[in-house]
């Protein structure tokens, strides 16, 4: 309690004449009957609404710390049976903060809160079991305390909570606003000879009920959104409890969100039933959706990316049904005058002339909903090879040989880019690139003239072979077969020698064209470890060394 102290006043009157006075101090308003637990306000009977102010109330050193304990009041309920409950706040002038506990003052559990609830007011659900005292905490969550109005009463199971009273849903879709198809079913119940989904985990706590009779034959969807707990959906035909058939379940965990869509028949009533098989609360709200299912997603890919009349194209689908029954048949056209209809998500097709093709596929649903998607596919034949591979038949230290590499293009203009690269132990070694343009001609060649000088090293071996490697700048050679070349070996021995150290056709130097193909392989297993050394290991050296052409 607050002792009220009377007070000496003095006042300094105009004329300097002090004047004692005695006066009441300003009345302040008391601190509410429970401001503390121990004073907690028993509720009853349900429903219980009490108006209180909040004003003055006070936190005490032993106030839970699960929130905000300012301007904290107490209230305390005992069911006498197990009962689905709500409290709230509303219609308070504050921004209130409302928690349930059991236990006793000083070890308090925590059951349920809330803080903002639609608004700065509080709303809790939960249940109650019967002989449990149950204490309430309501304070300020904004600092000051005020008018407050708490409520508390035992919840009503929702109209829809029996198979005989099912929600019915006039048309698709289904709600036409979220709020329509908004349910409370936090107190919902299971009857005696329900069924259980088949893909429910666990034996059902609580559900409630739609019916929904389409008017034509087609699919439906079925979803379930805001749903904070797991829950699971059943679809069923039937015209009594006992005497459903399921035709349609998903389980939802978390924020799932999918579609649960079954295919019906005009006039058929089916039965939906939201369920929880897990706990008690099916969710205080959740909004079952009903919609026509959308389209399948139809999307696809070819491989190689850059097709040629030589290869085997081959298309994957990539197709899913947000609906979830699945796709059932993939149509392709693949824009030459060619189809196919597949149940497998790839096929493989060929075409037969440079041109760019308008390449569609159609996705059709179990349910017989189509999607499709085209793209264009470039059609586009590169071939190069090496035809021509000179060089000297031997040579000495120091001189200087010209090589050459010529280039056969039967198709398209292209520039193409020869590195030449000579043998050492284990490998090779770069010698020179160049790169030209090479126009495409029947009958006739592109010379890639190359010199090299030999070199200590090479005598040392006693020979050097030269190896070829021919590319496409700018696109992908269909028939690569013939782009890389070994050249038969070239000897070489000690000291200079040879007219001006240069051997070339010119000055009468005897030149070899004998080489081997890397797609001649199989014909000169003499040469495989060769190719096989290209292929291991190229010895590069500084970029400044490799001659330029």
């Amino acid at each position: 309690m607050r002792s009220q102290k009377a007070f000496l006043l003095f006042v300094v009157l105009f004329f300097g004449v002090v004047v004692w006075m005695r006066v009441a101090p300003p009345v302040l308003a008391a601190a509410p009957s429970n401001d503390d637990i121990d004073n907690a306000r028993f509720v009853s009977p349900l429903a219980y609404f009490d108006v209180a102010d909040t004003s003055e109330a006070t936190a005490a050193v032993g106030d839970p710390t699960d929130g905000p304990t300012n301007n904290s009041v107490w209230y305390t309920f005992t069911p006498d049976h197990r009962m689905p409950l709500h409290a709230d706040t509303f219609g308070s002038n504050y921004d209130t903060f409302l928690a349930v506990y059991t236990g006793r003052p000083g070890s308090l559990n925590l059951v349920a809160s809330n803080n903002d609830h639609d608004g700065p007011q509080s709303r809790v659900h939960f249940i109650g079991d019967a002989g449990i005292q149950y204490y309430f905490m309501i304070s300020s969550s904004g600092g000051t305390g005020g008018q407050l109005h708490f409520l508390l009463y035992e919840l009503p199971p929702p109209p829809n909570d029996n198979f005989a009273n099912a929600a019915v849903i006039p048309k698709v879709p289904y709600p036409d606003t979220p709020l329509d198809g908004r349910s409370d079913a936090f107190a919902s119940t299971v009857e005696p000879s329900e069924p259980t989904p088949d893909c429910s985990a666990d034996k059902l706590k609580n559900s409630v009920w739609y019916a929904y009779t389409p008017s034509v034959n087609g699919s439906a969807s079925f979803s379930l959104n805001y749903h904070p707990d797991t829950q699971v959906l059943g679809v069923y035909t039937g015209s009594s409890l006992d005497a459903l058939t399921q035709v349609g379940c998903r389980m939802y965990w978390g924020v799932d969100s999918g579609l649960l869509t079954v295919q019906v028949q005009a006039g058929t009533t089916y039965y939906i039933q939201a369920a929880n098989p897990f706990s008690y609360d099916l969710g205080e709200y959740f909004w079952l959706a009903v919609q026509n299912p959308p389209p399948p997603v139809v999307e696809f890919f070819y491989y190689p990316s850059d097709p040629s009349i030589y290869d085997d194209v081959n298309f994957y689908a990539c197709c899913y049904d947000p609906a979830g029954l699945g796709i059932a048949t993939w149509q392709w056209d693949f824009g030459d005058g060619a189809t196919a209809t597949a149940t497998d998500y790839y096929v493989v097709h060929r075409y037969a002339a440079n041109k760019d093709y308008t390449v569609t596929l159609t996705g059709t649903t179990v349910d017989g909903r189509k999607a499709t998607n085209s793209q264009t596919v470039s059609v586009r034949t590169y071939d190069v090879g090496i035809t021509k591979f000179s060089t000297p038949s031997s040579g000495r230290v120091g001189q200087t040989a010209k090589i050459v590499v010529s280039i056969a293009n039967r198709l398209t203009p292209q520039t193409v880019r020869v590195e030449l690269l000579a043998s050492v132990p284990n490998g090779f070694r770069y010698v020179g690139v160049l790169s030209l343009y090479v126009p495409a001609q029947k009958n006739k060649t592109t010379d890639f003239n190359f010199s090299y000088s030999f070199t200590p090293q090479d005598a040392a071996l006693g020979k050097v072979n030269f190896l070829a490697n021919a590319y496409i700048e700018n696109g992908r050679d269909a028939l690569p077969g013939d782009n890389q070349a070994i050249s038969l070996p070239v000897k070489v021995s000690g000291g200079a020698g040879g007219k001006g150290n240069v051997l070339n056709e010119a000055d009468g130097a005897e030149m070899q064209e004998g080489f081997v193909l890397r797609g001649q392989l199989s014909e000169h297993p003499e040469m495989q470890e060769l190719f096989s050394s290209a292929t291991k290991k190229v010895f590069l050296p500084s970029i400044d060394s490799i001659p330029q052409h």
